[in-house]
């Protein structure tokens, strides 16, 4: 039976609680088909990682960044475990903690958006190497999408009840599959466009277009910073 149940999620960086309703009231096929969806359109559609992963295709090959891919596997379920067994809760009680890995995600995003920006030639990309296994599963944890789609996912399909703990490890089992799907994807088109785009002389055009794309995609972040940032300043001047 369907039932409502009380959640925090934040939305446009403001921390608020939401009635969600839960798909169904035990973990049957409408629940797994529900939660297979929602992670599957969040992990295929563009983002840091989706990006990040092609740009890796691109100028060193599958092979090559094989490590990448595992640690985006590795590293987003595992956020999603995490936020699910307590980490969400306590963000919820120290808001300042989620400002802080704002700031350091923008930050962070800006130095990779210039790094893929500046991989112009084929004898700066063999200078440089992709992403460990390690490097990509740290990312997760300053990747923006990731965090606010792992703290979407335990909103709307956990219960809190005593099936919680199974709930959140069915998530991350289920991001687990979808982060592989949809990163073997960018993947394999980077690594097919490698080729081509060597051939034409393109590909420094097109990392210079992915930095681009990369940065844009952390501007939704800059605004919520800094809107915080308004709001705590208004709010800690003396009232005339």
């Amino acid at each position: 039976m369907d039932r409502a149940v009380g959640a925090v999620a934040y939305h446009h960086g403001k921390t608020v609680n939401v009635r969600s309703r839960k798909v169904c009231g035990s973990m049957n096929g409408e629940f797994y088909l529900s939660v297979f969806l929602f992670a599957f359109s969040a992990s295929i559609t563009p983002g840091p990682n989706t990006m990040m992963i092609m740009s890796s295709g691109v100028n060193y090959g599958l092979r090559q960044s094989l490590p990448h891919l595992a640690g985006i596997t590795l590293g987003f379920p595992l956020l999603t475990l995490c936020i699910g067994l307590g980490m969400g809760t306590m963000i919820f009680l120290y808001p300042n903690l989620m400002l802080i890995l704002k700031v350091v995600s923008v930050l962070y995003l800006f130095h990779l958006a210039l790094k893929v920006a500046t991989s112009a030639s084929v004898k700066e990309a063999h200078r440089r190497r992709p992403l460990s296994l390690i490097e990509a599963a740290l990312f997760q944890w300053v990747n923006p999408k990731a965090w606010f789609v792992s703290i979407g996912a335990v909103s709307a399909f956990t219960s809190g009840s005593e099936r919680v703990v199974m709930e959140v490890i069915t998530l991350a089992g289920i991001f687990w599959l979808c982060a592989l799907l949809s990163s073997l994807f960018w993947l394999v088109s980077g690594a097919t466009f490698k080729r081509r785009l060597e051939q034409n002389g393109l590909r420094q055009a097109f990392n210079v277009v992915i930095g681009a794309l990369l940065a844009l995609s952390v501007l939704p972040t800059v605004v919520e910073v800094f809107g915080e940032l308004n709001v705590r300043l208004f709010t800690a001047l003396p009232s005339a």
